[in-house]
């Protein structure tokens, strides 16, 4: 009972995370945190065996006490290796129940991209930044792998411009699925989970400002690939018009105009004209009713294209 007690123990303020786990507790040289999320922590780990730096995502002590959300990230490693796609973060190995190795990224996120477009824009030096046409190019690469994703059953639920990263030689990543789950339907090639069980516990999962309607409204088991669409599109919103589609002072104002659809109205930061072809792709991929949006997200590349 004490060891139990010990284990659950929550975590203090400021306290070390627990040691991470690896099968081979001597393949690696564990580096240093390199970034944390609401699941666990990223460590940058030198693997001795192939003598390459990678990112060894270490499970979260507080997720490790509630079994549901243990679960998921053992579902998030097993949907990420499964979505083999040049677009998508591969992993390498499950290391344990409560860590994984994956492709470490040496790059920014769409979100600086963006944040660098802003600058260079209020500064009236559009030179500085990516062109509108490279970040729609983007924004077509990160469709392929959702499109991709979608046709083996899985919906991201978390798609904004912080989970897409750029590397160093312009190759593009969708990354962190940890709340990624199936669809119901039937696909050519599901992805596989085996004996873990995907659930959910009965909360509005997402990011306020990103999340689909059916998404906000706390619809979790029934979301589909146009919840993703829906995503997509506020993403394509904000490359285009270099502002934030659903902007609110607190989350629960943010969500709460996703319940209803709400959209600020699209306009340039920079006053520029959107081209009217871009605004009706933006309206018909962020329709309110799904059945309203492109019938998938390749078709939205495609008009995008």
């Amino acid at each position: 009972g004490g060891q139990t007690k010990q284990k659950r123990r929550r975590r203090k303020k400021g306290e070390p995370q627990s040691d991470p786990i690896a099968e081979d507790p001597n393949r690696y040289d564990y580096l240093g945190t390199v970034g944390e999320g609401a699941m666990g922590r990223i460590i940058l780990a030198k693997d001795k065996k192939l003598h390459r730096n990678v990112a060894f995502k270490a499970m979260s002590d507080e997720i490790a006490e509630h079994a549901t959300l243990a679960d998921k990230f053992t579902c998030e490693a097993q949907i990420t290796a499964q979505l083999d796609h040049p677009n998508i973060v591969p992993v390498y190995n499950l290391e344990s129940k409560s860590s994984y190795t994956m492709k470490l990224i040496k790059g920014r996120t769409v979100e600086a991209i963006i944040l660098e477009c802003i600058d260079a824009c209020m500064k009236r030096r559009p030179q500085d930044a990516m062109s509108l046409t490279e970040r729609l190019e983007l924004f077509l690469r990160a469709c392929d792998a959702m499109h991709y994703a979608s046709s083996r059953g899985v919906v991201h639920r978390d798609l904004k411009p912080e989970n897409i990263m750029v590397g160093e030689f312009n190759e593009l990543y969708v990354m962190d699925w940890g709340i990624a789950r199936l669809m119901p339907g039937t696909f050519a090639d599901p992805v596989d989970l085996g004996d873990v069980v995907d659930e959910d516990v009965d909360i509005i999962i997402g990011t306020p400002g990103y999340m689909s309607p059916e998404q906000a409204d706390g619809v979790n088991a029934g979301l589909t690939s146009a919840s993703d669409q829906y995503s997509l599109g506020l993403i394509l919103y904000e490359l285009v018009s270099l502002r934030q589609a659903v902007t609110g002072k607190k989350p629960i104002a943010l969500v709460t105009r996703q319940q209803e659809g709400e959209k600020d109205p699209l306009r340039h930061l920079g006053k520029e004209k959107i081209p009217a072809e871009l605004a009706a792709i933006i309206n018909k991929a962020t329709a309110f009713k799904p059945g309203r949006r492109y019938a998938n997200i390749r078709d939205l590349a495609d008009d995008v294209k």
